[in-house]
């Protein structure tokens, strides 16, 4: 467009300045234009350069209205006819702009994700990308973002990884498919998945069901990057199709299982358990799923019978299409339309998938299972630095020494390092670390042992998730002085707090917490601490019973208040 522009610009200035004797650079230049827009017309926006070719279509809209509109202003009658003319000129010369900018956005986009060497690299840029588009630096305020939508859109707030699950998706879908059509494909599935039949809650817990979905994640992934490394070798257009090929039939196992067989049981369409019903061909599951109105949608792109004649080596692979051979008929595939199939397929999958893990989580089910970072990869230091860059921790260096994770950072502070330390546990397998190391900017360095971390992860209310963490808070070590990040007077006043707050609380709750909250100061060393809780109780024990203690238990409430209101400063890192 660029080098058309300049070309338009000196075709005009010759036009004019010879008062339109000589137009033929001019006449060249527009025919050119013309011809471009048609042939631009007549290309359908297929996947997965849909946008580009919409907005390559606009972009030839434009140019031509820019110009009619300078045609029309050298050709006005008056000379306020001609101003209103190249005002609309310029309007559209901008909009011209506006658009091959936004082009050119798209497709630096597109290739940051595709053309990265490894697959780390790969999703750091759907992660970037994602934090950009929800206008945040670091996962949590991205997570935040995609929370709200989830909220507005599906009246859910789910879990912060879900919601980061989704951001990602939601961002692969709007580089490489239709977005439009991911998100109607989501809340199409969500709606019938967040349906109150209890043989789908069942279904949905059934351990046989997370482990295949778990699975069935990992291969479509693994399949997706088979796929795109093939596509990058291919030396002729048969091995590129045969790449999708063999990705269509992933897709086409993943949906008939792990999203088929739950939707047809939320419409009632099917009522046997998981265990009988996967025994059954996933090619079967897909068919029925795609011939019933209510769910059809969310499986539009995928292909049983190109699985089939693939599973059957019934495919033959030619310069412009393949065609297959069965039983029941054979099909011929042009390969731009089985690409733009295939990515639709994807597109169904990626939104069934998001749909599962939303339904899931509002029953309060994890499916997470295997399918972490670790799964796709990356080793525990790819999957700590990818973790720690994605908190907003830039210039750092991460490396595991022995069973200790050591991460070197390029700030000067500690804070957002606990969440980032947990979300790098709960994406990698088992228990790689035994400690974690920290060294900052200006040379301090910080000790924790992991099993605390454990610890938070395993508590089951949030009281005893609000203890482990303060455990966490004690539990880093400077290396250079040996003093704890939270000191005694820290440890103290929030305790203290803590106690008081048990006050207005039902008797079982209370004693339940103020055992947790004396265990924890004894854990911690703080025996003062320990003793004056255990006084307290005493005097809530006698307040049961209208009495009101004698001397001990009045100096112990006194000292939990003093405790609590006092001035204490203290970040939570």
């Amino acid at each position: 467009m660029a080098t058309w522009l300049e070309r338009f610009w000196k075709g005009l200035h010759v036009a004019t300045e010879t008062e339109f004797r000589d137009v033929t650079a001019l006449t060249d230049v527009v025919e050119e234009l013309a011809s471009l827009r048609s042939s631009l017309h007549a290309a359908q926006p297929t996947r997965p350069f849909g946008r580009a070719v919409r907005l390559a279509q606009s972009m030839a809209d434009s140019a031509v209205a820019m110009v009619e509109s300078y045609m029309g202003a050298l050709m006005a009658a008056t000379p306020l006819g001609a101003q209103a003319s190249a005002e609309e000129a310029q309007h559209a010369l901008d909009e011209l702009a506006e658009l091959a900018g936004e082009l050119a956005d798209w497709l630096e986009r597109q290739a940051k994700v595709s053309e990265a060497a490894t697959v780390q690299e790969s999703l750091w840029a759907l992660v970037t990308d994602s934090m950009h588009a929800a206008g945040a630096e670091s996962l949590l305020p991205m997570a935040q973002s995609n929370l709200e939508h989830l909220s507005s859109h599906l009246g859910i707030q789910p879990e912060l990884d879900v919601a980061i699950d989704y951001g990602i998706s939601s961002t692969f879908a709007d580089i490489f498919l239709s977005h439009e059509a991911f998100q109607a494909k989501l809340e199409l599935a969500f709606d019938v998945l967040s349906a109150g039949v209890p043989e789908l809650d069942v279904m949905l817990r059934d351990a046989g069901f997370q482990s295949d979905l778990s699975r069935l994640q990992l291969e479509v992934f693994d399949s997706g990057v088979a796929c795109q490394r093939s596509l990058a070798a291919a030396l002729h257009v048969r091995q590129e199709a045969r790449a999708v090929v063999e990705l269509n039939a992933t897709l086409v196992e993943a949906a008939g299982l792990v999203l088929g067989i739950p939707l047809m049981t939320a419409v009632a369409q099917k009522t046997a358990s998981y265990a009988t019903l996967r025994l059954k061909d996933a090619s079967d599951h897909l068919r029925k799923a795609q011939n019933n109105d209510r769910i059809a949608a969310v499986f539009a792109g995928l292909d049983d019978h190109l699985r089939t004649a693939q599973a059957h080596r019934g495919v033959a692979y030619g310069d412009e299409a393949l065609t297959t051979d069965l039983k029941s008929g054979g099909r011929e595939y042009a390969y731009e339309g089985l690409v733009d199939s295939t990515f639709e397929a994807m597109e169904s999958v990626l939104a069934g998938f998001c749909a599962l893990r939303l339904a899931c989580a509002i029953r309060g089910i994890d499916v997470a299972g295997e399918s972490g970072l670790e799964s796709l990869g990356l080793s525990p230091a790819d999957v700590a630095d990818f973790t720690f860059g994605a908190f907003g921790f830039p210039g750092r260096v991460v490396a595991v020494e022995s069973d200790c994770l050591h991460v070197v950072l390029g700030a000067d502070s500690m804070m957002g390092v606990t969440i980032a330390v947990g979300a790098t546990l709960a994406a990698v397998r088992g228990d790689p670390f035994r400690s974690v190391r920290v060294e900052l900017s200006d040379g301090a360095a910080w000790l924790c042992q992991m099993d605390l971390y454990s610890t938070f992860r395993a508590a089951s209310d949030d009281f005893e998730k609000q203890v482990a963490l303060m455990r966490i808070q004690a539990g880093w070590r400077s290396l250079e002085r040996g003093t704890a990040w939270a000191t005694s007077p820290v440890l103290r006043k929030w305790t203290a707090t803590q106690v008081t707050e048990t006050m207005s609380m039902d008797t079982h709750e209370k004693f339940k917490r103020l055992r947790l909250l004396r265990a924890f100061a004894e854990e911690e060393g703080e025996s003062e601490l320990a003793a004056t809780i255990r006084r307290f109780v005493g005097w809530a024990r006698l307040d049961l019973l209208g009495q009101q203690g004698g001397e001990p238990e009045r100096r112990a409430l006194e000292q939990i208040l003093e405790w609590a209101t006092s001035t204490v400063e203290f970040d939570l890192i």
